[in-house]
């Protein structure tokens, strides 16, 4: 049995495995004395001594990196008092407290009493001593000597056979591990066990064979665990064997949660779990929902409880339930870690509260004041609240529509009938946002936003120093600025993020020639001799990609060597490379997103814009291989991809002589003007014509020939005018796939049966001089062909690439091997004969690091 201390150090440690950075708050200031000399396996503590400034600057060096730092701050005080002055830590990280949900987060001193003293003392000597600690009679020192004064021992001969003290931790043992039942039989020590199982669990065995006891305690129990969460035993269940008070319950309870976390037995426990779950028939039984959030013992209550945070988010009815925070919690719990389904339906569940909620926050400040320009795009791209997160969420969820990873085993319409309720939800705020910044922009063109305009892209991120070595300038098509946040999160080295206004209309002739050299200077846009627009960039006419590489070339370097994207890959040849090593100036472009919005279905594009991160984050990667030292990404113009268009969003174009029309501008000279549209004059936002534009005024469309239903640009929304420049440095550090980690993969089984595929990674560290982990991903591959894709991981799991980190085994009597890792990937296309492979690979160099098979594929659905 632990003491208090050594159980507010379970609770450290476990919260920190799980979120890294924790916050403990002690308005009583009960853990004073002791917090200084916690073990927390070499993780630093920092405590508050009166000044939150000389408190973030202590901590300022560890929050750089792309997930929360290993970190434990103590405060002792209560959180209200610090009016929010840690927000910075406790958003990332986790707050431990008095009364904290959930209970595994509680650290109120009279609560850990009891959960360390419940099985030794009567229910009247518990609330005593509960009313002496709030009373402030009783200190944690003194409920640490009453807990090693109550601590039970075990006969000398066990503690021999298990290496431990603990009753708890023997039984344990024993209903993990079979190896030590000769022992236990040849040395007559069944009587001695069956003592032990009596004493600490109430249970009383029938059977004098550890392989009869086993299978019938681990009954008793799960069974008694399940009780102990719901706080009530079912009628249905009253004459199956249980514990039947409620200190036995809740110490049952504990032994169950204690093997959940061990990994290396987690196999055994889902297979018992789910056969004495069907065998007592618990799918039949009436749970409430408040039981439903507190039962985490069989994986049925769990899919019951998903199927009612699902239910509620169809229905609207989420203020009864805080859906982000149960999965949130959820996904760090045992079944969500062992079933890729439940894991992934908890992650999109997280995925919808957080849209909803941010799509609702959006809407109520937009409609509380009128907007200015500069206003909207502040609020768009603010790091953490930046509205463009909204973006993200829908493009994360509406690529999860053409999984078919829900369909194991879960026959029902979820994501289809939430994905049109995110849809709606999205349009609607879309277009609210898109009404104010047209509106804006209407009255006070540009000329009062402060962020820079595209035009400045290439003088103020590309050349602005005298020497700025060898350059690659990467113009994608349609790469929208969520996007290029989503792949700042992924990088790795210096680099920075900027936002640009675009130039309008934003389709790609014009976005494409802002982005050249001396746009700054004169932009303009006229009609071509063939009747379309051609934009003008300080008089000389750049409309397509062979005149800009020309350009280019007279204004940088001849040297200029030029690429599209997909010459890259899967790795460039040893032309491309003698190329790219030889120029000072390297352009690369990529059509792959607008090509994909405007020729594919919607599923289709949908893939392709996920792809490109990848294919952009292992393209800086080869770059800066053959020695590129700065790399600046940037786009022509974003896009508008939502609900397909209804009749009643389109809208008809101004009357007057139409030079170009496309679904979100319209051109030309003359005509009426209508609500439905705002009309403004090409100087008011930089751009020097004698043509007159019109803009749909929120994210409707003018009636036009051509063009999709779904994907649009060239309009005013945010989502299109809002152009990423990412500037990436090269410190001239080669990425290199360390040898000093020796890797292993594992499946479970000899074969591939299922479209889900779990693997396991694991690293042993073999040399002293090691210097960091690789980022890594897993593919199952037949021959050459890819024939999986990533869904998630158990930890620091990276969406937009889908790779992973991993990390140092906590166990300091591990520290040379990596925590264990779990992929999970889908097979979206089965090989038509022979086995496969499964690779690792570092996601930063493409270098394969070990690989295993082959396995046979017998999938059968």
């Amino acid at each position: 049995m632990p003491t208090a201390t050594q159980y507010l150090k379970n609770q450290i440690i476990s919260s920190l495995k799980t979120h890294h950075l924790v916050v403990l708050f002690d308005p009583e200031k009960h853990y004073s004395d002791i917090i200084q000399n916690l073990d927390l396996n070499g993780i630093p503590i920092h405590t508050y001594t009166g000044s939150f400034i000389e408190l973030r600057k202590e901590i300022a060096g560890l929050m750089t990196g792309e997930r929360p730092p290993d970190l434990l701050l103590y405060i002792p005080m209560a959180e209200k008092d610090t009016n929010n002055a840690l927000i910075a830590f406790t958003k990332p990280g986790v707050t431990l407290q008095p009364g904290q949900h959930p209970w595994e987060r509680n650290t109120r001193l009279s609560v850990m009493a009891r959960q360390v003293l419940k099985n030794h003392l009567s229910e009247q000597e518990m609330s005593d001593i509960e009313a002496k600690i709030e009373a402030g009679k009783l200190t944690l020192s003194d409920i640490d000597i009453m807990a090693e004064s109550v601590r039970p021992s075990l006969p000398e001969a066990l503690t021999l056979v298990f290496r431990t003290k603990s009753p708890q931790e023997t039984l344990l043992s024993f209903i993990t591990d079979e190896s030590r039942d000769t022992d236990l039989i040849t040395k007559g020590l069944i009587p001695d066990l069956i003592s032990v199982i009596q004493t600490t669990t109430g249970y009383t065995p029938g059977e004098n064979q550890p392989e009869t006891i086993r299978p019938n305690l681990i009954k008793y129990l799960l069974l008694s665990a399940f009780i102990s969460e719901i706080g009530d035993t079912p009628s249905e269940l009253v004459k199956v064997p249980h514990a039947e008070s409620k200190e036995l319950q809740n110490l049952c309870r504990d032994i169950i949660y204690s093997w959940q976390n061990r990994r290396e037995t987690a196999a055994l426990y889902e297979q018992y779990a789910r056969n004495i779950e069907n065998t007592l028939h618990l799918s039949n039984l009436t749970i409430s929902p408040e039981q439903l959030t507190v039962s985490r013992v069989f994986p049925g209550t769990e899919r019951k409880l998903i199927a009612l945070a699902e239910e509620a988010c169809l229905s609207g009815t989420t203020a009864d339930i805080d859906i982000k925070t149960l999965a949130s919690d959820r996904l760090h719990l045992y079944w969500s870690q062992q079933d890729p389904v439940i894991s992934f339906r908890w992650k999109i569940l997280e995925e919808i509260s957080q849209f909803t909620s941010l799509s609702k926050e959006i809407e109520a400040k937009i409609r509380e004041k009128s907007w200015q320009a500069q206003d909207l795009i502040s609020a768009y791209i603010h790091p953490q609240q930046g509205w463009y997160h909204l973006d993200t969420l829908h493009r994360t969820i509406l690529k999860h529509q053409y999984d078919d990873t829900l369909d194991s085993g879960w026959q029902d319409d979820f994501l289809d009938r939430i994905i049109g309720k995110v849809q709606k939800q999205y349009s609607t705020t879309a277009d609210l946002m898109t009404n104010a910044l047209t509106l804006a922009i209407a009255q006070e063109g540009t000329r009062q936003i402060t962020s820079p305009m595209q035009t400045r892209t290439f003088s103020s991120y590309v050349t602005q120093d005298e020497n700025p070595g060898k350059i690659a300038y990467i113009l994608v098509d349609a790469f929208r600025y969520e996007m290029g946040a989503a792949l700042q999160e992924v990088l790795s080295g210096p680099n920075e993020l900027y936002a640009t206004i675009g130039t309008l209309p934003s389709y790609t002739p014009v976005g494409m020639a802002a982005l050249m050299p001396n746009a700054e200077k004169e932009f303009g846009i006229i009609v071509s001799s063939q009747g379309g627009l051609t934009p003008l960039v300080h008089g000389t006419p750049l409309t397509t990609r062979e005149e800009r590489i020309t350009y280019l070339k007279e204004q940088v370097t001849s040297d200029l060597v030029a690429f599209k994207l997909s010459d890259l890959f899967p790795r460039p040849n040893k032309k491309i490379e003698e190329q790219i090593r030889n120029s000072p100036f390297i352009l690369i472009t990529s059509l792959e997103i607008d090509a994909a919005g405007e020729q594919l279905e919607p599923h289709l594009a949908r893939q392709s814009m996920d792809e490109i991160i990848r294919l952009l984050k292992r393209a800086i990667s080869h770059l800066t291989r053959l020695g590129v030292t700065r790399i600046v990404i940037t786009a022509d113009h974003g896009y508008l991809f939502g609900e397909e268009l209804t009749e009643a969003m389109k809208i008809d174009p101004p009357s007057g002589q139409t030079i170009a029309i496309h679904r979100r501008f319209w051109a030309g000279t003359g005509g009426d003007v209508r609500d439905s549209y705002v009309r403004i004059r090409p100087e008011m936002v930089g751009v020097k014509s004698d043509l007159e534009f019109a803009y749909p005024a929120g994210i409707g469309a003018f009636k036009a020939k051509g063009g999709g239903t779904t994907y649009h640009h060239g309009g005013l929304s945010l989502q299109e005018l809002i152009i990423p420049v990412l500037v990436i440095e090269n410190t001239g550090q080669v990425l290199s796939s360390d040898s000093s980690i020796y890797w292993s993969l594992t499946i479970s089984g000899t074969k591939i049966s299922s479209r889900m595929v779990s693997v396991k990674i694991n690293g042993m560290i073999t040399s002293i001089t090691w210097d960091q982990i690789p980022k890594v991903r897993v593919e199952i591959r037949s021959g050459n062909q890819i024939l999986s894709k990533p869904l998630t991981a158990h930890y620091e799991y990276r969406e937009a690439t889908g790779d992973m980190n991993m990390r140092v085994n906590p166990d300091p009597a591990k520290n040379r091997s990596l925590e264990e890792n779990t992929a999970v990937l889908q097979i979206h296309t089965i090989p038509e004969s022979g086995p496969v492979t499964i690779h690792l690979l570092d996601s930063e160099t493409d270098v394969e690091l070990t690989k295993i098979g082959p396995f046979p594929v017998d999938i059968t659905f």
